[in-house]
């Protein structure tokens, strides 16, 4: 079996973000008129190599800017009962096993959580790389 090739997910800090105050999902276009995550095809029963790098970045009560260096990757594996929602951290790779069985297994999909999003700035990068 040939690998996929490795590939990036872009996280848009203001748009591909779970805003907990408002209680909704911000959103880019998958293709209009839809709007919602991006999703990023995969090969089923492939194992991946994720790593993340972030300069997204939002402002504190008293005006200081932080960093968010953490993001959440899903895939829907209906087999794996430790998977669907997975957090990656910057300058710690994960290794993740896509399974066979779930609607849109076949897609990884990548966001922030932030408890509001109104000042997000930046963009976090998940790099994919397929190892078996």
């Amino acid at each position: 079996m040939a690998l996929q090739p490795t590939f990036t997910m872009t996280i848009q800090g203001n748009r591909d973000v779970v805003d907990i105050t408002s209680g909704t999902i911000k959103a880019g276009p998958l293709t209009p008129p839809n709007s919602g995550l991006t999703p990023y095809k995969v090969t089923p029963g492939g194992i991946y190599s994720l790593s993340y790098s972030s300069n997204i970045s939002y402002n504190t009560n008293n005006g200081k800017q932080l960093f968010v260096n953490k993001c959440i990757v899903y895939n829907t594996t209906d087999s794996h009962p430790d998977g669907w929602f997975y957090i990656l951290d910057t300058g710690s790779p994960l290794i993740i096993r896509i399974s066979e069985t779930g609607y849109y297994s076949n897609y990884l999909f990548a966001f922030v959580i932030d408890i509001l999003s109104v000042d997000n700035s930046g963009i976090g990068t998940v790099t994919v790389t397929q190892i078996g």
